[in-house]
């Protein structure tokens, strides 16, 4: 992380570099390298986070399931608990 860190900033570095050099276009080019290599980048940490986003998905699956168990269990226990608390 920290050598991703230190390019990033190189990076930027440049691009402020050649963003000041040149007042032809707004974005400045990369070459067709770094741009393979963010692409990759962006794909691994996407593909690591599904691992993530899974675990996460069937814990708040799990949460749902438990207040509809809760509620419906509420349903059927009032009818008893009013005639036990109000007669």
């Amino acid at each position: 992380q920290n050598e991703g860190l230190t390019q990033r900033s190189l990076l930027q570095s440049r691009r402020s570099s050649q963003t000041s050099a040149t007042s032809q276009s707004s974005k400045p080019t990369i070459s067709a390298e770094e741009a393979q290599r963010r692409a990759y980048e962006h794909y691994r940490k996407s593909s690591q986070n599904k691992a993530f986003n899974n675990e996460r998905n069937i814990k708040i699956a799990s949460y749902a399931a438990a207040v509809v168990v809760g509620a419906l269990g509420a349903t059927y226990a009032s009818v008893p608990l009013y005639k036990l608390f109000c007669q």
